[in-house]
Formats: C-alpha cells, structure tokens, sequence
C-alpha cells in the first residue's frame, strides 16, 4: 500500500487506519498480559529516519529530482502467547515535497506446529535472500542507507515482489549440531503493477486489486541456527497483472542464490537472480525474455563506532527487457561507499556516494546523509 496525501488535515484517515490496527494490538497484548502473565511476551520498537541528499553529474534530458529530505517513523511490534504469535509493522513517513506516506507494511499471526515449524498468515515481506528476510524498513539495523536495487520496497522500483498477502510455512531440519536447514514455503497473492510500479495487496482496502497467485521456496544452510550466516537458494514464480499501459500481464518465473557472512570485523552480503518473464499484451501479442541482477556489498567494523562498506550493483539482459523498461525508477547498476558512525547505543549517522543508473532517469551521482535511531 503507499497512499500520497497532502499534509493539509490534522489525521488522515489513512493513518488513524493504521494505529487504529496497533490500537486493537495492544489491546489484546494488554489483555493476554494479564490473563496469562507466565506465557505472555511481546516487543515494540520505534525506528525512525532522516535522510537528506542531494544528485548531481545528471544525465541531461532525464527526469531526476535534484534534492529531497525523508522522514520516517517505523513502528515494529511482536507479540506471543502461547504457540501464537503476532508481528506488525506500520510506516508513516514525510518527503519535502509536502506528502505523507502511510503504510501497514506487514501484518501476520503464525501458529507453532511440531517440530520447530510455525505457520503465518498475513502480509509479510517474500523471502528472498538474506536482505530481504533480515532487515524490515526501519534502517537503523541496516549497514547502508537504502537496498539493493532490485530488493528494493516496490514503490522505489523493484521490479520483482518483495511483499505477499496470503500463507508462510517455516521451519528448519537439525544437521550436524549447531547447523541447521531452514526453509520458507510462501504461497499467496502477489502485486499488481499500476502507477509505473508494483503494488501490493492493500490490507486497507484488500479488495481494491485484481492480485494474482505468488509461490516460492526459501532454502538455506546456516552454519549455527542462531546466528545470521547463511548460504542458500530461491525459486519463485508470480502473475502480475498490468493496470496500465500496453501490457496486460507478465508471468516472472525467478532463481536465485545469496550469501550472509560476518566474520572477523567482516559484514559479506550478496544475491543474483536470474528472472524470465512472458509478457502478454492488451493487444493478444506476446513477449519473453530474462535479465539477470546481483549486487555485493561488503562492510568492515574499523572500531566500536565506526564502520566503513561499499557495494556493487549489476545487471545483463536490459536492452531485451520489455517488462524492465515498464519500471523507470528501478536501479539497475550502483557503485556505492559509505562510512558509518554509531552515536550511541541506538543512533547512528551515516554518509554515502552512489554512482547509480535507472531504467528511464538514466545516469546521476548522489551524495546522502542520515540519522537513524531505535527506540524500544
């Protein structure tokens, strides 16, 4: 959901929605707190962000803003009760061009069954690789300001889903004690593309789009089950229906592989995905094609406070693309650097360079600063 409104009003409806959902979260938490204090456990945490940056060295002719300033409240909550659990996470954030964002990112109650296996139901975010399964949209935990072009959140340009309303199955298999095998089992609807991006389902309005049929499996080898290492592969296949333009559908059919390491100061994350689509349009006429796109971005701790990274981003098969072409702002190459300082326990500041090319706006550079903090 990514609803545009003007600041003009003193509570957009969009936005009581969403806490009216916290509201009634709490409500039950408080409840079951009391009922049942020996099995009641919960987590809240407040992200928030302010990030300004300004683009330069712009390719003539192309439609690029030159500057803008974001902020954002993340509100990340868990709740468990028993084998039931609850995860919600709701998004409220202003840009300078005067509008504000409200989102209910994820919202999803899962049931422990046998065997270390639990079950969700919800809106939740795909899994894909280690970035998308690790990190939510509060960007304090994350090492860089922003994702991986083509994990981005689908209204940034992502051309592949990176959200799904419907089930989740989870579970791992024990090796050698302490690895394990963990899987994901995704089936549900998928987004829509209307506005020159995807759209997921709307849990606010959840009979708003034609969504179709989404499935993927997740599977990962980790080293030790309670750490973040991992090495593992994805395949997933989704129907995206077209609300503008020529097309009238694609078919995504994806393969994937990614890697997490932390080892020695070290913070290693990659993914490639190879995605084929089949386009068909309005017209009765079709088109297939594939591209591939991986990025690599690799940090190092220099002290307590400090941290320095960077990142490449990468992709083959553009020109044939007819589904790419339909996603203007998706990030199809970036060279990235950045240092990070840690301000204190739960602030940090971070500055970045990208050197990035999109689809449409073409080549710029952009230098990006932001503060982020975690309140719990």
């Amino acid at each position: 959901m990514n609803l545009s409104i003007p600041m003009q009003g003193l509570i957009p409806a969009e936005i009581r929605k969403i806490f009216e959902i916290f509201f009634m979260m709490l409500v039950v938490a408080c409840w079951s707190s009391y009922s049942h204090a020996d099995t009641f456990k919960y987590d809240v945490m407040l992200l928030s962000e302010l990030e300004g940056f300004d683009r330069f060295n712009i390719e003539s002719g192309r439609p690029v803003k030159d500057s803008q300033i974001d902020f954002e409240e993340d509100l990340f909550a868990t709740a468990a009760l028993n084998d039931w659990h609850v995860l919600f996470e709701g998004l409220i954030g202003a840009v300078s061009g005067g509008e504000v964002e409200a989102d209910v990112e994820r919202l999803i109650v899962g049931r422990d069954l046998a065997e270390e296996n639990r079950l969700w139901l919800g809106r939740y975010h795909l899994p894909l690789d280690a970035w998308n399964l690790n990190f939510h949209h509060g960007t304090y935990l994350k090492t860089s300001i922003g994702r991986p072009g083509i994990i981005d959140w689908e209204d940034h340009g992502a051309p592949v889903p990176t959200h799904v309303t419907g089930g989740l199955l989870e579970g791992a298999w024990h090796l050698d004690d302490p690895s394990v095998l963990s899987y994901h089992i995704s089936l549900g609807l998928s987004p829509v593309y209307r506005n020159d991006h995807l759209d997921p389902l709307d849990l606010l309005e959840p009979l708003s789009q034609d969504n179709r049929l989404l499935a993927a499996l997740r599977i990962a080898y980790k080293p030790h089950e309670f750490l973040a290492d991992e090495t593992g592969l994805v395949v997933a296949a989704s129907e995206i229906p077209f609300n503008q333009g020529t097309l009238r559908e694609s078919r995504l059919n994806l393969l994937g592989a990614f890697v997490f390491l932390e080892q020695q100061g070290w913070e290693w994350i990659s993914s490639l995905f190879l995605v084929d689509t089949a386009s068909r349009f309005r017209s009765g006429g079709k088109h297939d094609d594939r591209f591939a796109n991986g990025y690599l971005q690799a940090a190092y701790q220099l002290s307590n406070d400090w941290k320095v990274y960077g990142r490449l981003e990468g992709s083959v098969g553009l020109r044939d693309s007819l589904y790419l072409e339909q996603f203007r702002e998706f990030v199809q190459g970036r060279q990235i650097l950045g240092i990070r300082y840690e301000i204190t326990g739960g602030q940090a500041i971070k500055l970045q360079w990208d050197n990035a090319v999109r689809t449409r706006s073409g080549h710029f550079d952009q230098l990006s600063i932001e503060w982020s903090g975690v309140l719990k």
